[in-house]
């Protein structure tokens, strides 16, 4: 008898527990279960995000290299960046237009485009490329203080070459002939054997001159 009215003084107690925190524990279990089915969704989304984004930014390299109309590619840039801006494919979409507008002599808009690849990637090394690029078109409108501040920045080692041969651009520019020839020359040696042609002639155009 004792061992059956300790059972049932159990069972008195679980109730009563169960009464004071029924709807904690369910609570608890609605969430658990609606986390775990909002996590699936999340991951369903950015799946069909990053398909979607692939598709889009696919036809607008095809377009872009077949020299397609200029506006229906910008158009799909557009809508890449509006609609898929969390996905890689964005900030590639943003590189591409700025290309087209810096062709088209427009090196306004071209900055623009590399500014918002460059806030926008997640992923470094679209981030590296597009500083790279941007550090570049500031070259072209000779926005040298501007340039040498990203170059300055913690870039890979494999763009040494290219980046060390923007600072002979932003030496030349501001007229510092020693510091030209000198990137130029750390430029040479360090382009393990890419395609130097225009480079070298750049360095030797400059000769013995400044020193």
């Amino acid at each position: 008898m004792t061992d059956f009215l300790t059972d049932e003084e159990k069972a008195e107690q679980i109730k009563a527990w169960f009464k004071e925190n029924g709807m904690s524990v369910a609570v608890g279990i609605t969430l658990a279960v609606g986390g775990l089915f909002g996590f699936k969704y999340w991951q369903e989304y950015q799946k069909t995000q990053s398909e979607e984004a692939s598709a889009l930014y696919s036809e607008i390299q095809q377009d872009s290299a077949e020299s397609k109309n200029n506006d229906s590619v910008y158009s799909k840039i557009h809508q890449l960046k509006s609609d898929y801006s969390s996905t890689p494919y964005a900030p590639l979409g943003a590189m591409i237009a700025a290309k087209q507008y810096a062709t088209q002599g427009d090196n306004k808009k071209a900055i623009t485009e590399l500014q918002w690849a460059v806030e926008n990637s997640s992923e470094k090394a679209s981030k590296d490329l597009a500083k790279l690029r941007l550090a570049r078109a500031y070259v072209a409108t000779k926005q040298f203080d501007k340039s040498l501040s990203i170059l300055t920045e913690e870039l890979p080692s494999a763009y040494t070459s290219l980046i060390e041969e923007l600072k002979g651009d932003i030496h030349l520019g501001k007229d510092e002939i020693n510091q030209a020839r000198e990137s130029y020359d750390k430029a040479l040696l360090s382009s393990k054997g890419a395609a130097t042609e225009f480079l070298k002639m750049k360095r030797d155009d400059l000769g013995n001159k400044g020193t």
